[in-house]
């Protein structure tokens, strides 16, 4: 039987057996801190921050100039307190800072630069979503996987 949006199962079951690898990772927990980010930092610290990757308890923070970097400094004790507090997840233990560019405001700046998935992330892709028997689904979930690992892929060869 059908559900109203036309799937079998509810869309929630396929995603979290097909994300499951890159909802690990630590760049996609740090992604996922954007969600509470601003309530953590404020909004005035959260247009010249944003959370990168968190991994064994340490929270890499960017920050796009020197003085937010150095107001950063100050906050870190407050900011984990406010963290053990919003964000259930993973605790964190210590911040490190990173003076970059933040990638919400690249992105914004040129389509052009944006990578395409190589023949190993398209094959990933498609075996990852090949569970899904519904086929726009399956189509849908494999586009997102791709350019979600030459994402990755960008942001590793950007910090690394």
């Amino acid at each position: 039987m059908r559900k109203s949006n036309g799937l079998s199962e509810p869309i929630g079951n396929y995603l979290t057996v097909v994300a499951a690898p890159f909802l690990s990772h630590p760049r996609s927990r740090g992604w996922r801190l954007t969600r509470v980010w601003e309530q953590v930092v404020g909004a005035s610290l959260a247009t010249h921050t944003e959370p990168v990757k968190l991994q064994e308890g340490v929270l890499t923070i960017r920050v796009d100039s020197p003085v937010w970097m150095h107001q950063l400094s100050f906050l870190q004790g407050e900011l984990l307190e406010k963290l053990a507090s919003l964000w259930q997840e993973e605790p964190v233990l210590r911040i490190e800072l990173q003076r970059a560019p933040l990638q919400r405001q690249a992105g914004k700046k040129s389509k052009a630069n944006k990578l395409k998935p190589t023949s190993e992330e398209i094959g990933q892709a498609q075996s990852l979503a090949g569970i899904i028997q519904d086929e726009p689904l399956r189509r849908a979930v494999e586009r997102y996987l791709k350019n979600q690992m030459a994402r990755n892929r960008q942001q590793q060869v950007g910090s690394g």
